[in-house]
Parts: structure tokens; sequence; C-alpha cells
């Protein structure tokens, strides 16, 4: 069972989806602005970034409510949560850090200095390397996560936003705001290996399960550009809805979540036909998307009724 979370900027709402019916089933409130959302890779938790708020809501996927607000540093943009769960990394936009937050606690472990405005982050599928984009500097830092260090700088295009990592780890795709462009890192040099023109202003990227495609949303040009990866070429562009930003995919690869800012919904698209299937109504002004498994309620319910059952015996 999966369910898509929503970011809704102007409402200081969440909206949760089941994919499979496609139906609203949830508005979560939670801080001012939220803007970046994450979800643990066991699909427990979703942890929200609120901007005007310089704090993270946590959610409690199987009841659908806040279960901790953690306060971090001046407006916290974007958020990823590492391979293992155990811990939470969030870019910190106007304070030029970013946030280290331990998923057992929900404590602020640590504090690490990037570059100017960090507006998207992002982590190696083995978890010892965070990529995190600097709006301000035009550049990737690119962080040792053993040591919480920054370990290189990596030159991209103009107000670079969007990142993403490849599911092998061999390469990350920037998103250049203002280049209308894609820079790809290849993570074993730091260095940019190609630059991939796309639609006007670009936003975000996510990259299939299977790392075939990468797919890029175009806030002005209201259309999804398809990379192919082994090619590093633009393959197709899906119109979609207008002002398009946060964009996801589902865990099986088979749809895309595309949130259109301006028009208060979002677009599913079919990644065999790149064919809008449905238009979702959210609340107000959609801004980033997160997509998980959520844990079997049943089973839990059933756990804890088994040791109740065995603290019961053990009482007599």
């Amino acid at each position: 069972m999966a369910r898509a979370y929503v970011t809704n900027y102007d409402s200081s709402e969440v909206t949760v989806i089941d994919t499979q019916t496609r139906q609203v089933i949830a508005n979560i409130g939670v801080g001012e602005r939220p803007s970046g959302v994450a979800a643990l890779p066991n699909g427990s938790r979703v942890y929200v970034t609120n901007a005007d708020s310089n704090n993270v809501s946590v959610i409690n996927t199987l009841t659908n409510r806040v279960v901790a607000t953690i306060s971090v540093q001046s407006r916290p943009i974007a958020v990823v949560a590492s391979p293992d769960g155990s811990r939470v990394y969030v870019a910190n936009q106007s304070s030029h850090t970013v946030s280290v937050i331990d998923t057992q606690s929900n404590q602020v472990t640590g504090m690490i200095p990037v570059g100017q405005n960090p507006s998207g982050i992002t982590a190696s599928p083995n978890g010892t390397r965070l990529y995190v984009t600097n709006f301000g500097s035009e550049t990737v830092s690119v962080i040792n996560t053993q040591t919480t260090r920054v370990i290189g700088e990596v030159s991209v295009g103009q107000s670079p936003i969007g990142i993403a990592v490849t599911p092998n780890g061999r390469r990350v795709y920037v998103v250049n705001s203002r280049s209308n462009s894609v820079s790809v890192i290849n993570t074993q040099t730091n260095e940019v290996i190609t630059s991939i023109s796309v639609g006007s202003t670009p936003a975000m990227v996510a990259i299939t399960p299977n790392g075939s495609r990468a797919y890029v949303s175009n806030q002005y040009s209201n259309n999804m550009s398809i990379i192919n990866t082994q090619t590093n070429q633009v393959i197709e562009t899906i119109p979609v809805e207008r002002q398009p930003f946060g964009l996801a995919v589902t865990p099986d690869g088979r749809y895309i979540y595309v949130a259109n800012s301006d028009i208060n919904n979002v677009s599913v698209i079919d990644a065999q036909t790149n064919q809008i299937v449905d238009m979702i109504p959210v609340v107000l002004t959609p801004f980033g998307i997160a997509i998980t498994n959520i844990p079997n309620n049943r089973g839990s319910r059933l756990k804890r009724s088994v040791a109740k059952r065995r603290k019961r015996r053990s009482n007599r």
C-alpha cells in the first residue's frame, strides 16, 4: 500500500493520497510554508520541512498525525532520509547549513555548513555521501556522512534547486533553474560530465527505481522532460498543468506524480504510455511530493494484541 504525501506551501497542510484509489484520504496540519518532504525507508514516518516556522513536522503514517516537531535553523526547505533510516538531513536555505536529525530521538545532533542558500538535498544509496544544491553559490556540496564534513564543491549551472542520485550511486542529476538545464555529475570524480537542455525554469528531478529515466518538472513550460539516463538525452516532453514543481515516482516505477503549484492539483502520469491518467485536487500551492509504501496496520495491531496477551499471562 503506497501513499503520496504532498506539501501545500500556502495552506500549512500536507495532503495524503492513496495511490491505489487516487483519492485524498487526509489533510494534515503542519507548520507554515511546508515545502520539502521525505519518508523513512520503512515508510513509518514522513518528515516535512516548514520553511517559515523553522522546524520539521514528523508524521506517523499509520495514524496520519504529527507526532513530533523539531526546531532547526532558518528556512528549512528540503529534506532527505538516510538509506538506513537512522538520520534525516535538512537543508536550511537562509542559514546556509544542513541539520542532522537522529530519527530515534527526533533531536538535532549536528549542523553542517554548506554553500549559499542550499535548496535541494539527496543521499547516495549506500548512505556515505550527501549532495546539496546551493542556489546562491551555483555549486553542489558533497558531504561525507561519517565525518559530517564537506569534502567537495562541484560547480554546476545557474540557481540549482532539485537534485537526485541514480540507484547505483554513479550519477547525480542537478536541476539548474536559471540555466534551463540539468547537470550530470560523475560521483567517482565529482565532476560534471554533461549538461542537458530542458524546459523553462526547471525545478525538481526524480529518477525511476531501475535508474533508466529521470523526470524533470519545467515550471514555466508547463511540462515535464523525460531523460534517458543511458544516453543523457531528452526523449520526450509531456504537457502537464500550470507551474509543475515537485514530482515523485511510485515505488513500483509505474506512475509519476507531479505537483502543479499554480492550479492546486497533482497530475498522475503512466510511465509506460507517458499519458496523464488522473488529476487529483489538493489544497493550495502543492510544492513537494514523497511517495512511500506504508507498513501494514493490521500487522501492527496483531503484534500489539499478542504483546498484550503475553503481558496478561505473565502477570497471572
